[in-house]
């Protein structure tokens, strides 16, 4: 049988490069067009469906088909009418047939489920303190694509919390020389592996504890590119901090100015073995009444917030009732602050299904205080393994990572079970230093994630969350994931 799908691969391989243009018919009567399929497509198909190709083979040999066809056959059609052609590729594509115009729709959806045990059972939500509940995560729809080769666009909205908010709304234009892709609008800051990882393809249900002090989206102006063949990535941005829908006005100032740059410093043909690295620096300026607050929950977005650098006001009993009250009722100040800066060092090493990720952020507050600013950090590493052979996917011109595809789609009729992935984290974060009391907190996360194909994952972990000087939280949630 691997002889034959061999020989069958090696015939069809040929097939693309003659088979493909030849074999296009389409239809202009009446301004409408309709595209047969070619003798290769059907001859794909027909092997598929027989089971003489694997669901691995089919879908690169197909891939490639396309690629083929739209060099040789739209090009030479280049000057006649413009076509239109949808397609599927992880998501449902518009392309028109002189590759000028672009168009993808996506969307995205995480529904999550979680068993909280506070501190060992000693919770006040009912008698045996153990929590539980469910909650949409993320719910995304977003439309994005590309007009007269160059100029980009991009718009995702999400609906999670009952209203709409802006999660990257922009605009780019493309192919500047040197400089690349200048971006304006909303979008993320140039910060940390995890962060530009999309939320679609990061290994746990929740981003590690140093997130909490990372940046957030913006709305401003970014030049990035990929010089080297891709073996490198820069990326530099100013930005004005901005509420849920890109809007921000005041007299005070709240502006941040970064740059992140990652390399290759290996990387195998097939993308299987690689090493990333990465170094990002992010300085925030504030002025007036514009301050800085840092809280973290535990690695589950259902769990309250064990962490706050939010100073709470200090009961003290008073012999003056009256005093007591007042001071009971005050609102405390959040971080006063000239500004701070953040930087984060990255190192990820992939070497076919195993892989290793870790990262280090710190953040320093310049705070207009007599007892100075304050230096707060956090770290986490990690470990991945495909039970199946799988490799985590490496998106060279944004330096983070992407989709994992199984080998074999889910279909038991066939055998095949999609992927399956373990993963475990240890992660920190240290939110007291001098005059900031946010406290300290240890997660030891672990994780089975299951591909049944490229669009569709099921994920369970097992969260252990340590907050110093209270005791354990236990928490174990899963989340059923679609996107495309």
């Amino acid at each position: 049988m691997p002889q034959r799908t061999t020989l069958v691969a090696i015939i069809l391989s040929a097939l693309v490069g003659f088979a493909g243009p030849s074999a296009h018919a389409t239809d202009h009567k009446e301004g409408k067009s309709e595209k047969k399929e070619t003798i290769t497509e059907e001859l794909l198909r027909t092997l598929h469906e027989e089971g003489q190709l694997s669901d691995e083979a089919y879908q690169k040999l197909e891939k490639r088909h396309r690629k083929e066809r739209k060099r040789k056959g739209d090009r030479s059609s280049a000057g006649g009418p413009k076509d239109w052609e949808f397609r599927w590729d992880n998501g449902l594509r518009f392309s028109r047939n002189d590759g000028r115009h672009k168009f993808k729709i996506a969307t995205q959806f995480q529904n999550d489920w979680a068993l909280i045990d506070p501190d060992g059972g000693e919770g006040d939500s009912n008698s045996n303190g153990l929590e539980s509940g469910t909650e949409f995560r993320r719910a995304r729809v977003a439309l994005s694509g590309k007009l007269y080769d160059r100029f980009g666009f991009n718009v995702k909205v999400d609906f999670s919390d009952g209203k709409a908010e802006f999660k990257g709304v922009w605009v780019s234009v493309e192919d500047l020389g040197p400089l690349g892709t200048l971006t304006i609008g909303q979008f993320k800051e140039p910060f940390s592996l995890e962060f530009q990882t999309s939320s679609k393809y990061i290994t746990f249900m929740e981003r590690g504890l140093p997130i909490a002090l990372s940046p957030r989206r913006g709305t401003g102006f970014q030049f990035s590119n990929a010089p080297l063949d891709k073996r490198m990535t820069w990326t530099v941005a100013a930005v004005r901090q901005t509420d849920e829908v890109g809007a921000g006005f005041s007299g005070d100032d709240s502006y941040d100015v970064g740059a992140r740059v990652t390399g290759l410093p290996f990387y195998n043909e097939d993308g299987s073995h690689y090493v990333h690295v990465g170094v990002s620096y992010v300085h925030q300026f504030r002025t007036g009444n514009e301050t800085f607050r840092y809280r973290a929950r535990p690695e589950s977005h259902l769990a309250d917030r064990l962490l706050d650098t939010y100073d709470e006001p200090k009961r003290e009993i008073d012999e003056n009732r009256e005093d007591f009250q007042e001071r009971e009722n005050a609102v405390a100040p959040q971080r006063e602050s000239r500004g701070q800066d953040l930087f984060g060092l990255e190192l990820a090493y992939v070497a076919g299904p195993v892989s290793f990720q870790g990262e280090f952020t710190g953040s320093k507050l310049n705070e207009d205080r007599e007892e100075g600013g304050a230096f707060l950090w956090g770290a986490y590493g990690m470990a991945t393994v495909s039970l199946t052979g799988e490799h985590r996917v490496y998106k060279k011109k944004t330096g983070s990572f992407g989709r994992m595809e199984p080998r074999h789609n889910f279909n038991p009729q066939k055998g095949h079970w999609g992927a399956w992935e373990m993963a475990f984290r240890a992660s920190y974060l240290d939110l007291d230093d001098n005059n900031v009391e946010g406290g300290v907190l240890r997660d030891i996360t672990v994780g089975v994630n299951w591909y049944l194909n490229p669009n569709f994952r099921w994920m369970v972990n097992y969260v252990q969350s340590d907050l110093k000087g209270a005791g354990d939280t236990h928490i174990g949630q899963m989340r059923f994931q679609v996107d495309f």
